[in-house]
C-alpha cells in the first residue's frame, strides 16, 4: 500500500520508512494520524513469492479536523474541531481581578489546548506584552505565576507573561483544539506536526455569523479573608476524572497567594507549590490517580509579595493547624467506553474499535471532564495479561493486519493517555479468535458487538469511580507488577552530566520497590546504569554522543514492562 501528497505517488507519505506499507489483509489502520491535508492511496497484491499485481486507482482522503463548508444549519455526524462555549467561570461577566478563570466544553480527540488572551481584539500582535499564549491539557484555564508538580517534568504553559490581568481593562479571549499525532508524518521522521482546530472565534460554515472572542474586563480586587489568615477553601474537593479547579476565599490585599499540594495531610509529603495572583488554580500539569480512600491535599494562603514561593507573610500554620483550612481532592479516570470487535478476512484478523476516551469522562462527571488524550495503547493476550503483547495508536481503533496474530482465542484491553503521557484505566472489550492457517472462518461479528469483560465502569454514571482490583483469572492484585512508567524526560545540566526524569509507574499491587535506568547508544542493546527509588537521576555522558533511556519498574510481584524509549544527542564535540 502506498500513501502520497500527489495522485502521480510521486511524494509517498507514509513514515513508517520505505514509502510503502505492508499489509497482511484488507483493513489498514494507521496508527498515526496523518497531516492536515489531503493524501493519496493505493494498493496492490503482493504473493508469497514476491511478485505483485498491478496497483489499484487511487483514491483520497482529507485529515483536516474541521466540517467542510456547507449550508448553515446542516448537522454533521463529525464532530468539528472548534472549542464551542467559551466562557468566564462564575456567571458575573465582570469578575474581580483576584477570581478571572476561563472554561469551555471539551473536543473529543483533543491532546492539548492553546489559549490567547489579548489586549488586541485582532489577536495579530507578536509583541509578549500584548498577546498571551498559554498551553493546557485540562478544559479549565486560572493563569498563574509559577509552580510545578513534582511527579513529572514541569509544563510551561506559558501564561505568565501578561499576568496579572489588570483591572478596568478590557482583554480578549479565544482557544482552540490541538492533536499532537504520535508519530509525524511525511516528511521529517524526526518531528510532530501539531493537527490545530479552528479558534473558538471562527466560523465551520459558509453561512455561519463569526463568532466573537469572549470579552473579560475585571473589576476590582473582591473577597473577605486577610493577610495572616489562610484562605478558607470552596471548592476542589471530592474524586473527578481530572484535577478539580480549586477555589479559596480571596483576600483584596493579597498581592499573590501560596498553594501547596501534598499526600498527607501533615503537609510533609509535598507535591506541588503554586504562585498564582487569583483566587482560583487549575495545575498546568496532569496528576497521577489515587487509590480509593486516599486524596490530594491542599491550601491556600495570602500573601503581599509578588513571589510567595520564596516568601510569604502569612504562615503556612496558620492553614495546616486548622481543618477548615485544608481541602482533599482525588483522580480517578474513567474507563474508555463502546468497545468493539470485528472479525476481517474469513477470521484470520480482527478489528478493534473504541470511543473517545473523552466520551467516558463526560458521561461520568460533565463538570470536570478529561481535557485531552493524546493516544491508545492495545493490549492482547492468550493468557495472562503479563504476556501480553501491546501496541499504540492515536486512532480509535487497531487492526491486525500489520503485526498478524497466532491462531487461537484471545483477550483484548484498551486504555487511554492524557495530554501528558499519563496513563487512564483500562476498558476490557469481549473476547475474539483468530483462525488458525486452514481453519473454518470465523463468523464475522457485526460492529457494536463486543461487550466488557471487566466491570471496570460504574453502573451509574454520576458515581465516584472504585478502586478495580485486577478480574480473578490474574490472581490478586498483589501478584501484578506495575504499569511501565512514563517515557523518560532527558536535558544537560552540564557539558557531561544528564537529567533523567519520568513518570511514576501506577501500582496495581504492592508497591514499586526501584526504578531501573537503561542506556543505549544504537537504540537496540540497553545496559542498566542506574537503580533508584526516586522518579529521576543524573548521570555521566559523552559529550556529542547520542543515547537512548528507557525505565523499568520492579516490585516484589515482578518488573513493568519498559518505558518508552527517548533519544537523545549530547552537545558538545
Amino acid at each position: 500500500m502506498q500513501v502520497s501528497l500527489d495522485d502521480d505517488f510521486a511524494t509517498l507519505s507514509d513514515p513508517l520508512g520505505g514509502g510503502e506499507v505492508v499489509v497482511f489483509g484488507t483493513t489498514y489502520i494507521p496508527t498515526f494520524s496523518y497531516g492536515a491535508k489531503t493524501h493519496f492511496w493505493r494498493v496492490r497484491a503482493v504473493a508469497d513469492n514476491g511478485s505483485a499485481g498491478s496497483w489499484s486507482g487511487a483514491s483520497e482522503f482529507t485529515r483536516r479536523w474541521t466540517n467542510d463548508d456547507e449550508p448553515a444549519g446542516t448537522a454533521s455526524a463529525v464532530p468539528a474541531s472548534r472549542v464551542e462555549n467559551l466562557r468566564l467561570i462564575g456567571a458575573n461577566p465582570a469578575p474581580p481581578a483576584n477570581q478571572v478563570g476561563f472554561t469551555w466544553d471539551p473536543v473529543p480527540g483533543a491532546a492539548l489546548y492553546e489559549v490567547q488572551i489579548s489586549l488586541s481584539e485582532n489577536f495579530n500582535s507578536a509583541d509578549d506584552t500584548v498577546t498571551m499564549k498559554c498551553t493546557t491539557p485540562h478544559t479549565t484555564l486560572t493563569p498563574y505565576l509559577s509552580g510545578e508538580y513534582s511527579g513529572r517534568e514541569a509544563v510551561d504553559t506559558g501564561c505568565n507573561t501578561m499576568l496579572p490581568l489588570l483591572s478596568a481593562t478590557t482583554y480578549y479571549v479565544r482557544v482552540r483544539a490541538v492533536d499532537m499525532p504520535t508519530d509525524p508524518d511525511y516528511p521529517e521522521a524526526s518531528e510532530a506536526k501539531p493537527v490545530y482546530g479552528l479558534w473558538s472565534d471562527q466560523r465551520r460554515e459558509t453561512a455561519e455569523a463569526v463568532p466573537d472572542p469572549l470579552t473579560v474586563t475585571p473589576s476590582a480586587n473582591a473577597g473577605s479573608g486577610s493577610i495572616g489568615q489562610a484562605a478558607t477553601p470552596l471548592s476542589g474537593t471530592d474524586t473527578h476524572p481530572d484535577i478539580p479547579l480549586l477555589t479559596w476565599e480571596p483576600t483584596p490585599a493579597a498581592a499573590s497567594y501560596r498553594v501547596v499540594i501534598a499526600l498527607d495531610r501533615d503537609f510533609t509529603n509535598r507535591v506541588a507549590t503554586y504562585a498564582t495572583n487569583t483566587a482560583a488554580l487549575m495545575p498546568g500539569e496532569v496528576y497521577d490517580e489515587v487509590n480509593a480512600g486516599q486524596a490530594y491535599h491542599w491550601f491556600a494562603i495570602p500573601c503581599t509579595q509578588d513571589d510567595p514561593i520564596a516568601d510569604c507573610d502569612t504562615a503556612e500554620r496558620a492553614a495546616i493547624n486548622h481543618p477548615s483550612k485544608v481541602a482533599t481532592f482525588g483522580r480517578r479516570s474513567i474507563a474508555t467506553t463502546g468497545l468493539s470487535t470485528t472479525s476481517t478476512d474469513a477470521g484470520r484478523h480482527v478489528v478493534l474499535r473504541w470511543n473517545d476516551a473523552l466520551t467516558a469522562a463526560e458521561a461520568a462527571d460533565p463538570g470536570y471532564a478529561t481535557g485531552g488524550v493524546s493516544r491508545y495503547e492495545v493490549e492482547v493476550t492468550l493468557g495472562d495479561w503479563a504476556e501480553a503483547k501491546a501496541f499504540e495508536t492515536d486512532n480509535l481503533a487497531w487492526a491486525t493486519t500489520r503485526e498478524p496474530l497466532a491462531g487461537g482465542n484471545y483477550r483484548w484491553r484498551v486504555r487511554g493517555l492524557d495530554g501528558q503521557d499519563v496513563s487512564m484505566k483500562w476498558a476490557y472489550g469481549s473476547d475474539f479468535t483468530i483462525a488458525a492457517p486452514g481453519a473454518a472462518p470465523v463468523p464475522t461479528d457485526p460492529p457494536g458487538s463486543g461487550t466488557p469483560a471487566d466491570p471496570s465502569s460504574p453502573a451509574d454514571p454520576g458515581t465516584t469511580p472504585e478502586y478495580q482490583a485486577p478480574p480473578p483469572e490474574d490472581g490478586s492484585a498483589k501478584s501484578v507488577p506495575p504499569a511501565k512508567p512514563g517515557k523518560p524526560k532527558v536535558r544537560a545540566v552540564n557539558d557531561r552530566t544528564v537529567k533523567v526524569q519520568w513518570r511514576r509507574s501506577t501500582e496495581l499491587g504492592v508497591p514499586v520497590s526501584k526504578y531501573l535506568l537503561y542506556r543505549s547508544k544504537d537504540g537496540n542493546r540497553f545496559v542498566r546504569v542506574r537503580r533508584t527509588q526516586a522518579a529521576q537521576t543524573r548521570i555521566l555522558v559523552t559529550p556529542g554522543t547520542v543515547y537512548w533511556f528507557r525505565v523499568v519498574a520492579d516490585s516484589s510481584a515482578g518488573s513493568s514492562k519498559p518505558s518508552r524509549p527517548t533519544k537523545f544527542r549530547m552537545p558538545g564535540a
